[in-house]
């Protein structure tokens, strides 16, 4: 087996056994297979490019052309013709199906779905690391640079999961690197003779350092002196909820495949289950603020008469296993709760925390008040007392002075004079003006003027907005978070995962905190024996006791990337892919005009006749001319006056007596005329140069990767004379 053929089948199996790493984020091997048959194509060009004489600048890229052009041949959904020829749809629809992957990815918990579309990405990702790998190993014959892609394997399940897997996924990565460095020393070592007692050693240096990585962390004692207060952990497998709440939120909204969450059982009609409220508005986004949480009987909800009207019903509630939560889901206000676990409550929001977040499959009980607010009595509430006003109309200076201008002019048109009027006003307006959208991707600049320009978007968006718009009208809001009331099934309520959901919370004096509902009905609503005002009540239509929200099942919930219309207005994905690869290509010629300038521009004489030679080596490198440091530079210059007119010689002879001087005499005399020479002689050499060698070596400089991993040119400086 030839050397470069080696060296390309070790890169793949080092690759291979990388990527074995990825299997907790997969939580199996479903990937392998496109993954294995990706390594082999790109192995198999790399070979063929090699075989073929090809610069070796152009077969990484044309690995990775080929590469792509494989994938749109077998991934994309139209757009080929004649069954080899892919078109611009072609290309559209796979990078649609890349954005999917990449949206899916962004907005799931590991281990992921089974989804051919993030499978087909991991896939193309380790495609891209074998490309690298091999690039180094074979085409360059850097192996020792190869242990960088393969290290980005290894650091996708360190940050992305919490298994102790990625510590045994340490073993195989590192056999693979070992196994690079093992194969590139045997070909060092070949011209030296034999090399059996050298492979063994490297061998069992090899497995020693294995055993050591492994062995020490395992057998250094740890020091548990210290313990740091932590915030709740989340996410143990299957769905999680409340880690970050917006985002869970956002995730479990757009899961591809919905996840029954809890049942329960009810004395009174279904109601919105409650997580946990985010009080706290700051950096343009709401967060829940710094709790004090107690222990025992729950208090009467905050800010409610005894006089208001008050039925209570007992919810009898049963997670699955998948749910992972730092908060109990309970109707608002609960009295009483009954879990097998310990809980605290916090007494402003009567949020039901958790100590452990072991909330999956227990079966707990809570009693919960049913108030009736009727629209006179709201309309009629006095002012907030000064406490709840100052910290719940409180906004930093980031929200844009277009919204509250808007919330003023919704109140006016509507003639809304009172709190409640004007809240159920900003309620209507979303409900009549707004349409429900959860493929609506938030924009990271200005997501609440993009909302309210587009005016499409999802429960989290229309609660956000509406409890903004509130506080700047002087009504305390603030914003919960947590799930509709579920399918009815006979006497038993499910809730899922697509029953996440967000709503405002408006304080009232003396009726407390009272729920409204902006968001409008979504794709398939109508859910049967949802809450229902009481037939007495006197609440006009859409205010806050019609908590008849979005039905969220039915729909066909389709992940989106930045593409299209719903990417927010953002770049689509072929220019966005397009600009990264016009940067790729670019940078190699920006480096190496980086590391040309600064050779040139260097003070000490010395070092200037260094960098200058040292340009010449890489510039006739660049131009497939080849170079020789074993060489004299008075035979270099005598090779170098054979390809251009003698016109040219007085600069060559500068160049050449410059570093005869700075390597054997005393001082390295006057230097200020070597960059001017250099030009000359550069200039003069490129002419010699065919036009496409010209191209290629501005784009793709050969030096670049020539010069990884040795020593660097000989240095002609004072530091390095020869006496």
């Amino acid at each position: 087996m030839s050397r470069h053929l080696r060296s390309a089948s070790v890169a793949a199996v080092a690759t291979l056994l990388g990527s074995v790493a990825l299997i907790p984020v997969h939580g199996g091997l479903s990937w392998f297979g496109p993954v294995l048959l990706t390594v082999a194509f790109v192995t198999a060009t790399g070979i063929g490019l090699r075989q073929l004489r090809l610069p070796r600048p152009l077969v990484p890229l044309v690995q990775l052309v080929a590469v792509g052009w494989a994938y749109v041949l077998t991934c994309a959904d139209e757009g080929i013709r004649y069954g080899v020829l892919p078109t611009v749809q072609a290309g559209q629809s796979l990078a649609d199906r890349i954005g999917a992957g990449l949206h899916l990815m962004a907005t799931s918990r590991t281990p992921l779905e089974l989804d051919p579309d993030l499978i087909m990405l991991t896939a193309m990702g380790v495609g891209l690391v074998a490309i690298a790998v091999d690039c180094l190993t074979a085409t360059y014959e850097q192996t020792a640079w190869s242990g960088l892609p393969l290290l980005v394997l290894y650091s996708v399940p360190t940050t992305t999961t919490r298994s102790a897997w990625s510590a045994i996924a340490f073993v195989p990565a590192a056999i693979g690197y070992i196994l690079l460095l093992a194969t590139e020393s045997r070909h060092r070592l070949t011209g030296w003779g034999e090399v059996r007692a050298d492979a063994r050693t490297g061998r069992r240096i090899g497995a020693l350092v294995i055993g050591v990585a492994i062995a020490v962390p395992v057998l250094v004692p740890t020091w548990g002196g210290i313990t740091l207060p932590a915030e709740p952990q989340f996410g143990r497998g299957g769905v999680a909820v409340a880690s970050d709440p917006i985002a869970d939120l956002r995730r479990n909204l757009q899961r591809g495949e919905d996840v029954d969450l809890l049942r329960y059982t009810t004395t009174g009609p279904a109601d919105y289950l409650r997580l946990v409220v985010l009080d706290e508005f700051s950096g343009g986004t709401w967060s829940v603020s710094d709790r004090s949480v107690r222990r025992g009987k729950l208090p009467p909800p905050p800010g409610l008469d005894p006089g208001v009207e008050r039925r209570a019903a007992t919810y009898r509630i049963n997670t699955s296993r998948d749910f992972a939560s730092s908060w109990l889901p309970v109707p608002y206000p609960a009295s009483t709760i009954e879990a097998p676990i310990p809980w605290t409550y916090d007494h402003g929001t009567l949020d039901i925390a958790v100590d452990s977040g072991e909330t999956g499959g227990i079966v707990y009980q809570a009693e919960s008040l049913r108030l009736d607010h009727s629209a006179a009595q709201l309309g009629t509430a006095g002012a907030p007392r000064e406490d709840v006003r100052r910290r719940y109309t409180a906004l930093d200076g980031e929200v844009p002075a277009a919204v509250a201008q808007q919330a003023r002019e919704i109140v006016d048109r509507a003639g809304a004079t009172s709190a409640y009027e004007q809240a159920v006003a900003l309620q209507n307006w979303f409900l009549r003006e707004f349409t429900y959208d959860t493929s609506v991707v938030p924009d990271d600049g200005d997501a609440l003027l993009a909302f309210l320009r587009d005016r499409r978007g999802y429960c989290e968006q229309f609660a956000a907005t509406m409890a903004i718009m509130a506080r700047q009208l002087g009504i305390p809001a603030r914003v919960a978070v947590g799930f509709l009331p579920g399918d009815r099934e006979g006497d038993t309520y499910v809730v899922s995962a697509h029953d996440a959901h967000a709503w405002p919370e408006l304080y009232f004096e003396g009726h407390g905190w009272v729920r409204f509902e902006p968001t409008p009905r979504g794709a398939g609503t109508g859910t049967t024996d949802q809450p229902s005002p009481d037939p007495t009540s006197t609440a006009p239509t859409g205010g806050p006791v019609l908590p008849e929200a979005e039905d969220q099942r039915g729909r066909e919930v389709t992940p989106v990337g930045p593409s299209g219309s719903n990417g927010g207005g953002g770049p689509s994905v072929p220019l966005l892919a397009g600009g990264l690869v016009v940067l790729l290509l670019a940078f190699p010629a920006v480096l190496r005009g980086l590391v040309r300038r600064s050779r040139l521009h260097r003070s000490e004489p010395g070092r200037l006749v260094d960098g200058v030679w040292a340009e010449l080596a890489d510039t006739m490198r660049d131009l497939g001319l080849g170079w020789d440091d074993a060489t004299t530079p008075r035979a270099t210059g005598r090779r170098l006056a054979a390809l251009f007119p003698a016109a040219r010689a007085a600069e060559l002879d500068v160049l050449v007596r410059s570093v005869e001087r700075a390597r054997y005499a005393r001082t390295p005399g006057a230097v200020d005329d070597l960059p001017a020479a250099l030009t000359s002689v550069v200039g003069q050499l490129r002419v010699c140069r065919p036009p496409g060698r010209r191209l290629l070596a501005r784009v793709f400089p050969a030096s670049l990767v020539t010069r990884l991993g040795v020593g660097g040119p000989p240095r002609f400086g004072r530091k390095r004379r020869t006496t």
